[in-house]
């Protein structure tokens, strides 16, 4: 169990992610949601219903979609993010903008 502490909440990642990683292999794309900015690099990233933490050097937005890749599984799970439209990286914002990140 993991537990990040964000202005005065409790965050809390129960369990194991073993049920969702089955699910994965590597270069499959999923689709994920910002549920949440924890911090300048740190975000609360929901895949298939399972909220997890997630650490990047991207700017991300709370209700961002985004497009990963599954690079990793194990020991640590690595996700790249996917373009599909060019060779910039772009996520959906939460008013339905498409927005370039810088990388």
């Amino acid at each position: 169990m993991s537990y990040y502490t964000h202005q005065f909440r409790n965050f809390t990642i129960v369990g194991n992610l073993e049920e969702l990683l089955r699910r994965f292999e590597p270069g499959r794309e999923v689709q994920g949601r910002i549920v949440l900015e924890l911090d300048e690099n740190h975000y609360l990233l929901r895949i298939m219903g399972y909220n997890m933490l997630m650490e990047s050097r991207l700017n991300f937005r709370r209700f961002d979609e985004v497009v990963l890749r599954i690079k990793q599984l194990h020991p640590r799970l690595i996700l790249e993010l996917v373009d599909q439209e060019s060779d910039k990286y772009r996520v959906k914002t939460d008013k339905g903008r498409i927005k370039d990140l810088k990388v």
